[in-house]
């Protein structure tokens, strides 16, 4: 009966949420936030914008060093791209193709994927936020109610009738209308000109997305979220005075996410009826820009070289995983035969036990039982180490670190 009991509650472990990383489970598969701590990049730069053309292919821009920083398989390793000042913002419209801009005002341009950032132009004042409703038709804005219209044919200004109100973001859903925020300020573009026809609470905005030209999203100060179904009236969806937001991703109608400070993550599934704190105690960092490309696979960047990722933890490589999160790795190989590797990380210093079970629960191998200090571990569990070989099949091995429990399955092929 124990055996049983053991095994029942084995299944129930294998299946129940790191509460640490928020890991949830979708397709059989275990996702999770954990912080990526890319060697590649030297120095402790402030992240400030990040745009992904695919789940892997993503670019990094920094506002205290001069570089854009690339990657091509999710975050495990960057390349180093050079601007000639620092950049705040970046959007690409294709693989090869984007634009960037920041200090002083200036815009770049890249066609190689970012091999080279050559001048571009300049909207004059400091460049906060790019976005483009077209491959052929973006918009940038920035400090002292600076909107400009950015074509491959070079950037044009335009009348945002703000006065000097600094803007922060700006989102276009589509071509004939767009927003922008700031300042406490909204503002609108349609018919071809810029309008302050938006009522919504009083407050500094710091972050603005729209998914079609009537449903939006605007983020900021004291925690505010605000929300409009119509374009143009913005109803408030929460505030909360512990923390600053600064950038807010939709990928859906119902699917959104905020982040700001304090490491502070916001995630929704029902366009904003109900926000939930997610990655707490992964970072202290101020998270500046969330991306999302699906529902299973996004990055937020912010201050200090702070990149959290949300992803399938199966498959992160060892070495990009802060100590901050705790996390239990698919073994491999598997199908295994006659030894696997199976990695984790914990965040603090404490007595860990990593122990196999058969489908019965009975005990089959001891692979870690000691205090171990904060870090990233790879053990190996090897059949002929054993006394007695297991037999073919499905077996358990359970992680213990403090009060959090992480159960996975292998399968051993004779």
């Amino acid at each position: 009966m124990k055996r049983v009991l053991l095994f029942i509650i084995l299944l129930s472990s294998f299946f129940t949420l790191n509460s640490f990383a928020q890991t949830r489970l979708s397709g059989g598969q275990a996702y999770g936030w954990y912080v990526i701590d890319p060697p590649t990049i030297p120095g402790t730069p402030d992240f400030s914008d990040v745009f992904f053309t695919d789940d892997n292919t993503g670019w990094i821009t920094s506002s205290s060093t001069n570089n854009i920083f690339k990657t091509a398989d999710g975050t495990a390793s960057f390349s180093t791209q050079i601007t000639t000042l620092t950049t705040n913002a970046v959007h690409m419209v294709d693989a090869n193709t984007g634009f960037s801009g920041g200090a002083s005002g200036f815009v770049y341009s890249t066609i190689d994927g970012g091999l080279n950032w050559p001048f571009f132009g300049t909207i004059s004042n400091t460049l906060t936020d790019i976005d483009f409703a077209t491959t052929t038709q973006g918009y940038a804005c920035g400090f002292n109610g600076t909107i400009y219209s950015v074509t491959p044919g070079g950037v044009s200004p335009m009348t945002a009738n703000v006065g000097t109100i600094n803007l922060a973001s700006i989102t276009f859903p589509t071509t004939t209308e767009g927003w922008a925020c700031g300042e406490a300020v909204i503002v609108h573009y349609s018919g071809g000109t810029w309008s302050t026809d938006q009522s919504y609470p009083f407050g500094s905005y710091n972050g603005i997305d729209f998914v079609d030209n009537n449903t939006g999203w605007a983020v900021g100060d004291n925690g505010r979220i605000i929300h409009t179904t119509d374009g143009q009236n913005w109803t408030e969806q929460q505030t909360n005075p512990a923390y600053i937001l600064l950038d807010v991703f939709f990928l859906t109608p119902s699917e959104g996410w905020a982040v700001g400070s304090g490491g502070t993550i916001l995630h929704t599934v029902n366009g904003g009826t109900t926000w939930t704190l997610e990655g707490a105690g992964l970072t202290n960092a101020i998270l500046r820009e969330v991306h999302f490309t699906n529902s299973n696979n996004g990055y937020v960047v912010g201050n200090g070289k702070t990149i959290v990722k949300f992803g399938e933890i199966t498959s992160v490589e060892g070495g990009n995983i802060s100590p901050g999160a705790f996390s239990l790795l698919q073994n491999y190989p598997n199908p295994f035969n006659p030894s696997t590797k199976i990695k984790f990380t914990i965040s603090d210093f404490g007595f860990v036990n990593l122990t196999v079970y058969d489908v019965l629960g009975n005990e089959v191998a001891t692979l870690v039982d000691e205090y171990k200090p904060a870090g990233i571990y790879e053990v190996e569990f090897n059949l002929p180490a054993l006394r007695q070989g297991p037999a073919s099949g499905v077996y358990f091995y359970q992680l213990k670190a403090g009060k959090i429990v992480q159960t996975k399955k292998m399968l051993l092929l004779k």
